[in-house]
């Protein structure tokens, strides 16, 4: 009897003492669902890339069949659960207006009309009869590049007028996955580099990324076929400094970065992968030519709400810091949660595809407002750093309740903060949906979308703001293009458009999305169209800190490194340039050392001067050792570019003493007090590498003028591109390669200009496989046993089992 009672009270005492512990695991648990648990950096193989046809010289492509189809369908991440992920958002009853709507008579601001308008690409040249579009487009110095499903590309002159027929983009890849045109494609114009993105996805899981050659998207491109091992559905993609950042929709919601570096000059090159997200991400995008501060991570951001996700509404910023050297250095976390002013998530329930209505039709499209739109722009101007975005939320003044949320985060050095936001809803009974977003360089901002409802046919307009205006407003709506029909065969609509700002002035937006001239099944068409904010000139001054309401507190923010430029003959300083009428262009000069001279003419800025040769403006900086605020002076010289020596060879961007032979060969000219060591830590080399590239040993003795070998270029290469002077590297410069008769491949990246000071160095032997610890392949991460759960869950399971078992003990002995 003692013993029982000694049983019974162990039993009590250890239920009790564990009973918290067990609540609070299980609340654990709980949150560990709704908290994005990540995992990564999983790196990929090494993708060598081939090199394409130029666009120019394609064969007319050939309309595609009738194929009346979804091209992509949608891919449900939560498909598993019991109710494929609805958690009640399909049967919502009462769905409150969202706060943030305002009169129209709050900001009575007029958006400018229409500086250009035109057609791009419809079916059935895009895919014959298949749905949707999935319309997106750029905009460079000279070009406007639209594509479309599936897959094809447009590329146009600034006046509308289309330079050669819509091309399929898989015909650049000469064979292999990429060549099947799957669809969802996506184009960006890399400002930095002056080069272009083309991209596709194709089954069974790869992703399909061209980077032209030139600045010309009408010349040849560097084809890449990664395998990134889970189907990446909706990818999209953000040009910054380190990498090409890509966002995808998977088993879980995905963030890569791509090797920009290497990609931009046709070298091999990886991806690094982190799995684990619990909605979309959308990555950041650089507009503007002012780059972020040095080593500054990739923002992605996505937005929960508390019934869907948990916790408070919330915008989710996340830091994507990238170590091509050393991939276990790569991170990707959390580096601000904002709340922000309650919405209704969802417009019609989760991956309720059958959403909008539309006139003319019982056919209801779909809204996607489960995801951040495209894109997410970046700016930096100078006294802060600035972020805009928009998404679908419900709670709107439409029909179908659909309205717009956008935001502008702004950074002053510590860290993002909810600066402004909004949403956009006329309470004219229009449903608006399917936005882009973007903002000039005076911080003016604006939004383009779809509308519909039963008495609309979908069309195209958008709204404007001043940077001075009433924060949270738009100024008054603009039409795009009426729409003249609806889509009656699909609930498929979009599944984006895409707004961007023009790198020329950095002022004047252009949009694509698609629309209907008539009832249609399937038949879908797109306008493209371009409009400025008059008050914008040469992307006008930075905007103005207003004092918006409080902002949440931020969270850390990782502090930049600086990247030292390479040193070039730095332009004068004492006077500033004069702002008069600027003069005819001077022909630039080549010099006996390779270099390209203009001469800097009254009026001249960094922007026109980039504009008239075809060269980026972080290519000036480098070539010339000057920043955006050094005055540039009537009469003196600029560094362009490199052209060819009279040998045939010509100087490698920003290594002065480095020479690229006519073959490809890259070479060091020596120079007095060189030394191997020396010369092996200009190229990031290690002795050994050195030796076996230039066969070269411990002994050898150098002399003034000896060329030595260290690595070589890939071949063949486009010399060329909108201009007819000899090539200009960007500052992204070449991966160098040993030549095929060596014993060994190094892959040495030099800093570029514009990136961060992280170099990968690769060393191979020629007959085995790379090392897994330099590329290691991909791995499927397997699901975590999380023991401080398991643990006291199981200890208060036996302390419960033993407070039962004395219990009926006990009461076995009293009879």
């Amino acid at each position: 009897m003692k013993f029982t009672r000694m049983i019974f009270v162990f039993g009590a005492a250890l239920t009790l003492l564990l009973l918290p512990s067990y609540l609070q695991a299980t609340q654990v648990g709980k949150a560990a669902q709704e908290t994005d648990s990540f995992q990564g950096p999983f790196v990929s193989e090494v993708v060598t890339p081939g090199l394409s046809v130029a666009v120019r010289d394609l064969p007319l492509a050939s309309e595609e069949p009738t194929l009346n189809k979804e091209i992509n369908p949608r891919h449900n991440p939560l498909q598993f659960e019991p109710d494929q992920g609805q958690r009640g958002t399909w049967n919502r009853t009462d769905v409150p207006t969202d706060p943030l709507i305002r009169p129209a008579s709050d900001n009575p601001g007029e958006t400018p009309s229409l500086d250009l308008s035109f057609d791009g690409t419809g079916n059935p040249t895009g895919c014959g009869s298949c749905t949707p579009p999935d319309p997106s487009g750029d905009v460079g110095p000279n070009h406007y590049v639209q594509t479309v499903n599936s897959t094809k590309v447009a590329i146009y002159n600034k006046t509308g007028t289309l330079l050669t027929s819509p091309f399929s983009l898989g015909t650049l890849w000469t064979s292999g996955l990429c060549t099947s045109n799957a669809g969802d494609p996506i184009v960006l114009y890399d400002s930095l580099a002056d080069r272009w993105l083309l991209s596709q996805f194709a089954n069974p899981n790869h992703m399909c990324i061209a980077v032209s050659q030139t600045p010309d998207p009408m010349g040849t491109y560097f084809t890449y076929t990664f395998n990134v091992t889970q189907f990446p559905d909706y990818f999209k993609f953000g040009v910054w400094p380190d990498a090409y950042y890509m966002a995808a929709n998977e088993n879980t919601y995905t963030a890569y970065a791509f090797n920009r570096a290497n990609m931009l000059i046709g070298a091999s090159a990886t991806f690094q992968k982190f799995t684990g997200g619990t909605n979309f991400y959308m990555p950041g995008d650089l507009d503007g030519a002012t780059p972020p501060p040095a080593g500054a991570p990739n923002p992605f951001y996505t937005f929960k709400d508390n019934s869907f996700h948990g916790g408070t509404d919330r915008l989710e910023v996340y830091a994507f810091h990238i170590d091509w050297a050393t991939p276990a250095n790569t991170t990707f976390t959390l580096n601000a949660s904002l709340p922000i002013t309650p919405y209704t998530y969802t417009v019609c329930g989760f991956f309720n595809l059958s959403c909008i209505k539309q006139a003319g039709t019982t056919q209801r499209v779909d809204a996607v407002s489960e995801w951040p739109m495209f894109h997410f722009p970046y700016r930096n101007f100078g006294t802060h750093q600035a972020l805009v975005g928009t998404f679908a939320v419900g709670g709107g003044l439409g029909e179908t309740g659909s309205a717009l949320r956008w935001f502008e985060l702004r950074n002053t050095g510590g860290g993002w903060t909810l600066y402004q936001e909004g949403t956009h809803d006329l309470g004219d009974g229009l449903d608006r949906f399917m936005g882009s977003i973007a903002m000039d360089g005076a911080g003016n901002i604006a939004l383009a979308y779809s509308v519909s409802n039963t008495t609309l046919n979908p069309g195209l307009r958008y709204v404007t703001r001043l940077a001075t205006d009433p924060l949270g407003t738009f100024q008054a709506e603009a039409i795009l293009v009426n729409g003249g029909g609806s889509q009656t065969g699909s609930n498929r609509w979009g599944d984006y458009s895409s707004l961007s700002i023009d790198p020329a002035n950095d002022c004047t937006f252009w949009y694509t999305g698609e629309y209907y001239t008539a009832n249609s099944t399937n038949q879908w068409k797109t306008r493209v169209g371009a409009f400025t904010i008059p008050s914008c000139t040469n992307g006008g001054t930075p905007p103005p800190t207003n004092t918006p309401g409080p902002s949440p507190t931020p969270g850390p923010t990782a502090t930049p490194s600086q990247t030292a430029l390479p040193t070039h003959t730095a332009v004068p300083t004492n006077t500033p340039t004069s702002t008069n009428t600027p003069t005819p262009i001077v022909s630039p000069t080549a010099q006996p050392d390779g270099r390209i001279l203009y001469t800097i003419a009254s009026g001249d800025t960094l922007l026109l001067i980039a504009e008239k040769f075809g060269v980026s403006i972080n290519d000036l900086y480098a070539y010339n050792n000057i920043t955006a605020e050094t005055p540039l002076i009537a009469g003196q010289t600029l560094i362009i570019g490199f052209g060819m020596l009279p040998d045939g060879s010509a100087i490698l961007a920003g290594f002065p003493h480095a020479r690229i032979k006519p073959d490809g060969t890259i070479v060091h000219v020596v120079q007095e007090g060189d030394s191997l060591i020396g010369i092996a830590v200009i190229y990031d080399l290690t002795l050994e590498q050195l030796y076996q590239l230039s066969n070269l040993t411990v002994e050898s003795v150098l002399s003034v003028g000896q060329e030595v070998v260290v690595g070589s270029r890939p071949q063949p290469m486009e010399i060329g591109g909108s201009t007819n002077l000899p090539e200009v590297l960007t500052s992204a410069t070449p991966s160098l390669t040993p030549t095929a008769t060596e014993t060994a491949t190094a892959t040495i990246t030099p800093t570029p200009a514009t990136a961060t000071s992280e170099t990968i160095v690769v060393v191979t032997n020629t007959a085995v496989s790379p090392s897994p610890t330099t590329s290691p392949p991909i791995v499927t991460p397997e699901t975590s046993f999380n023991w401080l759960i398991f643990v006291p869950v199981a200890l208060a399971i036996i302390g419960l089992l033993a407070l039962v078992g004395s219990l009926f003990f006990f009461l076995g002995q009293k009879r």
